[in-house]
Order: structure tokens, then sequence, then C-alpha cells
């Protein structure tokens, strides 16, 4: 069902002051004007499209454009010349016929309050910021994802309060939300709230967002210790973005939390999130179109499966590491460490899992769903022992999956056993990563954990982060067999059962270096892929939270 927004909630909306408004668009003016010094962007560059793998699969399947998918756009307001004097509306091009603009103003009808669509474009809400971030992501050839369905365009103040915030069911249902704006300043109770509310949603609809990060000094939490990661970028559930080679906030995110997941070049994460979100449209629409494998698209399409196959294809530049000295008081890194093969910290805190790849991501997708060989389980506080039976010799692949344990006292795994044959090669570099949700009306997460092992028994690496829902280990090894596994602590569980998406590779994927933001290296395969339209299945729940911050661009 839906819920009703409060008196107190209803009143603080109709009584918003023109002055309370004006203050909030010139907190929003004095940011944009850091953030997109120098530029507003039209599109990608070749480089750029280079650099994250779109040049090369376009090159063998030019139809992967994002078509069939619906997406979204929640933007914070901008100063303009109008006599509005500000807005949040894309210009938008050839794409007027798939954008729909939704009102900043709710309405109210029968106990709840909702946004309703505008008739169109309007000069007097239009975003110079709001045109760049669409160039980059759908509007245009220029763009990742031209061919998306549709579009749907907020005000971000409305879109947290009115949708978010009420579990609203929007007519198109995008799969992902792109974010280039950030709630700026706010308490370490606030960034729970937000958390609280975009985690939910996400659960609920099956919704990816994607979240600029913040360019940096001068956009940052009012937490004690401060952060670079803002709100919403701090949800567990979505996808944090910085900029590689430009402006970027520096995480971790407050309490800890691996934060940005993933980097993209651009001149500041405003522009950088958008090139994310139209990665994630080309594979949701390679998902939807089984390229994963026949009848696997319910499963590719889970936003865990898409959010795990990005991270895991990313390449990771020259410096990338999992270890770092942390100033707990100060809320910054105060060296970086050689990067360890038993990582509690499973991302680097300027780059996540790497730079974006879709090519790379893409090829995980298509080498198609490799489940679990195995499950057992180990009482106590013991690590079930591997297994190395019924090995695979799958190089690449991913799986969403659930895995169980049978009580707080034990401990589950599930094993991916592989056999890496001494004709495929002389050595192997293993990139590895699982995902999983913060549970709907959950505050605290299931704690799933990463371990390879050896015929011999011997731990070769491990990822064990205890406040993440991320994990992510690499190495390399000789030709043998290994157990790759998942592993779920029962102390202080959520639930008895927790739903994972895994994506690997033994290919050497994620692995090049980079000196500079340049053309990376990929790997090449053709593989010809059905296109089909895919509706969003609706979800019931609801979800509330009545914070209300500034939000500022990036």
């Amino acid at each position: 069902m839906k819920f009703s927004l409060t008196s107190v909630r209803l009143a603080a909306f109709n009584h918003l002051t023109s002055s309370r408004r004006a203050g909030i668009v010139a907190a929003l003016m004095a940011a944009a004007a850091m953030a997109s010094t120098g530029s507003v962007q039209a599109g990608i560059s070749s480089s750029q499209a280079s650099e994250i793998g779109l040049t090369q699969l376009w090159q063998l399947h030019p139809s992967l454009t994002g078509q069939g998918i619906n997406v979204g756009q929640a933007e914070a307001d901008a100063s303009n010349s109008s006599s509005n004097g500000w807005g949040y509306e894309p210009n938008p091009g050839a794409m007027a016929s798939k954008i729909t603009y939704y009102s900043y103003n709710p309405v109210y009808s029968s106990g709840t309050y909702s946004l309703p669509a505008t008739g169109g474009y309007s000069s007097l809400y239009a975003s110079g910021h709001a045109t760049s971030v669409a160039d980059i992501f759908y509007n245009g050839s220029g763009s990742v994802a031209p061919g998306v369905a549709h579009v749907d365009v907020f005000d971000a103040f409305s879109f947290y309060n009115y949708v978010l915030s009420n579990n609203a069911t929007v007519a198109n249902e995008p799969a992902i939300v792109n974010q280039s704006f950030a709630f700026t300043g706010v308490s370490a109770g606030q960034i729970f709230n937000y958390n609280y509310v975009y985690d939910n949603y996400a659960n609920l609809h099956n919704t990816l967002f994607v979240t600029a990060v913040g360019d940096g000094t001068g956009t940052e939490t009012g937490t004690t210790p401060v952060s670079q990661i803002n709100a919403p970028a701090t949800n567990y559930n979505g996808i944090a973005v910085a900029a590689y080679g430009g402006a970027s906030g520096v995480g971790p995110a407050y309490g800890g939390i691996s934060k940005p997941d993933i980097t993209a070049p651009g001149s500041a994460t405003s522009f950088t999130a958008p090139i994310v979100s139209g990665a994630a449209a080309i594979l949701e629409q390679a998902a939807n179109a089984n390229v994963g494998g026949a009848g696997t698209s319910s499963l590719a399409d889970n936003e865990r499966t898409i959010k795990v196959l990005l991270l895991n294809g990313a390449v990771k530049p020259t410096g990338w590491t999992n270890s770092y000295n942390y100033n707990a008081s100060t809320g910054t890194v105060a060296s970086y460490l050689a990067p360890t093969a038993y990582a509690t910290t499973p991302l680097d805190p300027r780059y996540g899992a790497g730079i974006v790849n879709v090519y790379n991501s893409y090829q995980e997708l298509s080498a198609g769903r490799q489940t679990c060989t195995s499950s057992t389980s180990a009482s106590g506080s013991s690590i079930p022992a591997p297994v190395f039976t019924a090995a695979s010799t799958h190089l690449s692949g991913w799986d969403l999956n659930t895995i169980t344990t049978s009580s707080s006292s034990a401990n589950a795994a599930n094993h991916y056993v592989f056999d890496l044959s001494s004709t495929k090669g002389s050595s192997f570099g293993l990139n590895a990563t699982i995902t999983w949700n913060m549970q709907t009306d959950r505050s605290v997460l299931n704690n799933l954990d990463l371990y390879l092992y050896n015929t011999s028994g011997k731990l070769l690496a491990s990822s064990t982060s205890k406040v993440d829902n991320v994990q992510q280990i690499e190495a390399t090894l000789a030709p043998g067999i290994y157990d790759l596994e998942v592993v779920k602590l029962g102390a202080a569980e959520v639930s008895a059962t927790e739903t994972y998406a895994m994506a690997y590779n033994f290919t050497g994927f994620g692995q090049s270096s980079i000196p500079e933001p340049s053309a990376l290296a990929m790997l090449g395969i053709g593989m010809g892929i059905l296109l089909v339209h895919r509706r969003r299945r609706p979800h019931l729940g609801h979800s509330e939270n009545s914070q209300r911050m500034k939000d500022s661009h990036l």
C-alpha cells in the first residue's frame, strides 16, 4: 500500500516559502559553478568511449544502445536566465517523445501525495547541467545509451520526498536512475535516513541508483569526522561513482563504508555518473535478451547482477589498492599501501573497483551463468572446508544465487570450483566480486565473505569486510584446481537466507594497468543478441523518511 504523508510533512511543503526555496537554489548555484568550471559537456569524447570499452563493444554489437530500457534522471535545481530563475529539466532534443517531465509540485489525492507529469519541456525550467548529464547518458549520438525506450525526469528534492519516501510506483518504472547531485552537509542520522529510503526502494522496485559521490573539497558531509562521499551516494544497494582524472570525492563513506564503488573518466562526478548509468542500461538490454544464457533474463537484469558485472569488469588503474591507513579522527586516508590478498577493505577509496569498462562487463555476462558446484556448512566460527569436486572449466561468468545458514551458530559456503588447464595458459589472473543488498526495513547487513583455496587447502586470497555489501579478490594463479567460496556467517545474521550476485573471470579482465586516463586494454568476442522490450515488475511495500536537505550539483 502507499504511505500517506503526515500532517507535519504536508505543512512543511505547503508552507515552503519563496525565501526557503530561493535559499536552496542559491546553494545549488554555488555548487554548480564549482563543479561545472570549464565545461558544459555535450556527450562523451571518442577517447572516453574508448576508455570505457564502448568503442569496441559497438564495433561488435552496434545495436547495444539501451534499447527497451526505461531510465530516470533526478536533477537538483540550477539557476537559469528565465523569469522563473531556476530549473531542472534537460533540453530533450530528438528525445522529446521519449521523455516524461514530472512536476516539482505534488498533488494530494486519497490521502497521499504524488508528482504529476507536466505537459513537456519548458524553457522556464531549463537546466544546462541537466542537459549535459542527459547528453552523456542517453540524449543523442554522443551519449552512452542513445537507444533507451523512455526517460522520466524529476526534480531531485521532490523525487526524494514524494516518490522514494512514499514508495510510489512511477508509471514507466525506470530500471536505472542517474543522480548527478548530492545532499551536502548532512549528519550521520540523516545519512542513515537517506540510505534507508533508497535501499528500500531499490529492493522493492529492482531499481539501480547510480549516484555521483561529489567533487571533493566543498561538497562534504556534516558528520564527525567528515566524508567526501555524500548522500545519496552512501546508499548500500546503488552504485557510487567517482571521477577519474577530474574533481572527485575520496572515500571511505561515513562509518568506514567502501565508497565509491566505481569510477569513470571525466572532469567532475556529475559527468561520470551518467557514463556508468549508460553502461548499466546497455547491460540491462543485453540481460533482457538472454545474452547471459537461455532463460536467464529475470536473473541477469536484477540490480545486484548489473552492479556486480560493472564492478568486476572495471579496469584497475596504476596505484589501485584495497589497503590504506585511514585516519578515523579526520576521516581521511593517511597513506596508501600495497594491495593485499587478505583484504578487509574491498575497494580503493579513490577508484572503487576501478574504471568502468562496459565491454569487459558484457563479456562476463555473455560467458553465461555459472552456478555453485556444491554447498556445505560448518559449526561455530569455522569457515567451511574447501571442496574440489565437479570443477568447471568456464573461465568467466556470473551468478545470482542464495546462500542459507542452518542456524546463527553455523556458517555456510557456496563453492565455485574451477579447473584451470595448462592448455589454456601458463598463469591466470583472477578477478572475482560479490554483491548483496541491504534488506528492506533493515539497518544492518548479513555478513558475506569471499575466499579462495588451492587443492592443498591453502588460503590464497580473501575479502572479509564486516561493514560492506561488496567483496572483491584478485589473485595470480598457476594452472590447477581452485575453490572460490562465498561464505555466509551465521553470527549476528539478519536472515537465514541471503541473495547475492557474483561475477568472475580468469582471463585478465580488470587487471590492465594504465598510467593515466588513456585507452584501456580490452579483449574481444562476437555474439549476436535478440532485442526485446522489458516491462518492470511491480512490487508492493512502503517506506518513509521525512528528512529534507538541500541538494547540490556536482
